[in-house]
């Protein structure tokens, strides 16, 4: 499932392209109803769904789009090494965009082109799953996800995006526990301080959740509005960010 979260965020990375949040992708997934009645529920016309197959260092996908009304538009299989796995799920997400048929570059070049920050396959996976367990939004998930974060530290201390993870989850782990905000804003903020020091991009990457750091610990609501047009600058149609800042 982390994976699929991670496909869902490049396809909602195309200007234009309207992805449904976490929260409604994981309702979905978990739903007994068909394709129809989850595409009604989510308010969606087109769904993808899959399977993903690890095994040694080899991962292999077979992905689907099916229409609102559960009509199969295409499906195509991928298998290639876990060293690969990024451009896997570029080439994944640029393949929905073109059956899709809209939000292609009139040049036909690929719309999706994603720079992961590390190279080191297990510490991705690690960050994967830390990102599946973040979604759930529960105490106990939200812990694991930060156990999660910090092996992927560990084995790639200069990875940006563990750290943006990292912190999102000690920041919003008040709201589902009796930690207090105080003490775990401050952590998420000296480790966004971390990150960055090893990582230029963490900055403008957590930009989302430090908007919504200040809006709740401060109510500094000029610094928080401008952190929010920061990161929807860069994730325009992130669902998530988009209700932050609602």
């Amino acid at each position: 499932r982390g994976l699929a979260e991670e496909i869902r965020q490049r396809l909602g990375s195309v200007d234009g392209l309207m992805v449904a949040g976490p929260k409604s992708s994981k309702t979905a997934a978990e739903s007994n109803k068909d394709a129809a009645g989850i595409a009604d529920d989510v308010n969606v016309r087109h769904l993808v769904q899959g399977s993903i197959r690890v095994y040694g260092d080899q991962i292999r996908i077979a992905a689907y789009l099916v229409d609102d009304q559960g009509y199969q538009m295409w499906s195509d299989s991928y298998e290639m090494s876990l060293t690969n796995v990024f451009a896997m799920q570029d080439e994944i997400a640029n393949d929905i965009i073109t059956r899709i048929g809209s939000h292609v570059p009139a040049d036909g070049s690929s719309p999706i082109s994603t720079e992961e920050s590390t190279r080191n396959p297990q510490a991705y996976l690690l960050r994967v799953r830390g990102q599946e367990q973040l979604a759930s939004r529960s105490e106990g998930p939200l812990r694991r996800s930060i156990t999660l974060f910090e092996e992927a530290i560990e084995l790639d201390p200069a990875y940006g995006d563990a750290y943006v993870g990292l912190a999102t989850a000690h920041a919003l782990l008040p709201f589902y526990s009796d930690v207090p905000m105080r003490e775990s804003f401050d952590l998420a903020q000296s480790i966004i301080a971390r990150g960055a020091a090893r990582d230029s991009t963490v900055d403008t990457k957590a930009a989302g959740i430090v908007a919504f750091m200040l809006f709740h610990s401060e109510w500094r609501y000029i610094e928080s509005e401008n952190a929010f047009r920061v990161a929807l600058k860069n994730r325009p149609n992130d669902a998530e960010l988009l209700n932050w800042y609602s």
